[in-house]
């Protein structure tokens, strides 16, 4: 079935990325299609023309804030320093952002525990988190510094 004229798919699958975000982040994981579509103003239909099931929305969630968190530290960056460990000061700088209030905080920590009780969003941390390893450890900084 073709789509209707409106917003672009794009916009529409942030919006029902935002929407999950908010509606699991206050409900938890129990959270059913029927919320999410409602939150993002849009039907259970439009919902899953973007996401076939549930457990794709959550893991599309899941791997929309690691992506976050990633361009966060890319952005943390420092272009002129080319000195071993430049990766690893990025990340530190992304997690010890200033600018980051403490109710953001509070809530991406809150989703993220939520999040974390699905097999599949477990398995996809794990993954970055070696992700991050690997490019840590490739950054020139000795393991017990790194650590």
């Amino acid at each position: 079935m073709a789509r209707k004229a409106g917003r672009p798919p794009e916009q529409t699958r942030r919006l029902l990325l935002d929407a999950a975000a908010t509606v699991i982040r206050d409900r938890g994981i129990t959270a059913t299609l029927d919320d999410i579509a409602r939150a993002a103003g849009v039907s259970k239909g439009g919902l899953l023309y973007h996401f076939a099931s549930k457990d794709d929305l959550v893991l599309a969630l899941a791997a929309d804030l690691l992506d976050g968190f990633r361009r966060e530290v890319e952005a943390a960056l420092s272009p002129d320093d080319e000195a071993p460990g430049r990766l690893a000061r990025a990340y530190v700088r992304a997690c010890l952002d200033p600018n980051v209030d403490e109710r953001t905080l509070r809530d991406s920590i809150t989703l993220t525990a939520h999040l974390l009780t699905s097999p599949e969003v477990e398995t996809l941390s794990r993954d970055d988190a070696r992700r991050w390893q690997d490019e840590l450890r490739a950054d020139g900084l000795p393991d017990d510094v790194l650590t």
